[in-house]
């Protein structure tokens, strides 16, 4: 039974004795008026109605007092709400002057995902990823497609130098399949190569995402509902950068940074080509 009820039940316990109580007075002091010798005298009236009105005021007081308690009780889970609420409110007020202050840390380095290549130009990280993959993964498939060496591959071409006049056979080539481990050995050469020397670039962004995410689930923990700010995220992540995620996570499934790009379903509106060589 909740506490509002157990109040309207003392209360009603309450008036209901106490109102009983007047009935045995009221009675004793009738019938003393109307025929004394029933009751003989004052003091013969105060025993009456001490033995039938005094139980029931007794009752009636002891309701009063158990009211006065659930009052009491009732005040301080009011307090208790009160100050649950306030929590709450610094809570999310608290958890969004973070986020938004992230969003923009996130925002800055997302700016800031170059390549520092050999030739010393900046190139964007992404783009410089893939074109780096679909070479190395031509490389490979044409190691496996020729029975000799004596070919090279550049420009997203292949070429058969046992001829004269060297021809392409990158249709050919790219038809080669290659298993997954394959294409995991690919990645991670490629991640090596490119970000040993550009940690500056790409750490940074990471760390922020991975930041925003265990913002976002300490917030949930909280109850804090995260679907708008976790839209907004979204939003503010361009497909380059998903995809640069997709190639950072690929084949790596074990990382905390992995976990939270599968657990938000980060890139379910991602769509890349199972075959390297379609990128």
């Amino acid at each position: 039974m909740g506490i509002g009820k157990q109040i309207k039940l003392a209360q009603g316990i309450a008036l209901g004795f106490g109102a009983l109580g007047f009935v045995p007075l009221g009675y004793g002091a009738y019938r003393y008026i109307v025929s004394p010798s029933y009751l003989f005298d004052l003091a013969d009236l105060g025993t009456f109605v001490g033995g039938t009105s005094g139980p029931l005021w007794s009752l009636a007081a002891f309701a009063a007092l158990y009211l006065g308690f659930l009052a009491q009780r009732r005040d301080i889970e009011l307090q208790r709400e009160d100050m649950k609420l306030q929590e709450q409110t610094f809570e999310r007020q608290h958890f969004e002057d973070n986020f938004f202050r992230l969003l923009e840390i996130y925002e800055e380095e997302i700016e800031k995902l170059r390549v520092n290549t050999t030739d010393g130009e900046m190139n964007e990280a992404t783009e410089k990823v893939e074109r780096t993959i679909k070479s190395e993964a031509l490389k490979l498939k044409a190691s496996k497609y020729f029975d000799h060496d004596d070919y090279f591959v550049g420009d997203g071409n292949v070429w058969d130098g046992r001829f004269p006049d060297p021809k392409s056979d990158t249709s050919d080539v790219a038809n080669v399949d290659l298993s997954e481990k394959e294409k995991i050995g690919i990645v991670s050469g490629v991640l090596s190569a490119l970000f040993d020397h550009n940690n500056t670039f790409i750490f940074p962004f990471l760390n922020a995402h991975l930041l925003m995410f265990r913002l976002l689930d300490d917030a949930r923990e909280k109850g804090i509902d995260v679907s708008r700010h976790y839209a907004l995220l979204n939003a503010r992540t361009r497909e380059e950068e998903k995809r640069l995620i997709y190639w950072l996570t690929y084949g790596n499934d074990e990382t905390a940074y992995s976990e939270k790009i599968e657990n938000y379903d980060f890139l379910e509106d991602l769509d890349m080509p199972e075959d390297f060589t379609d990128l």
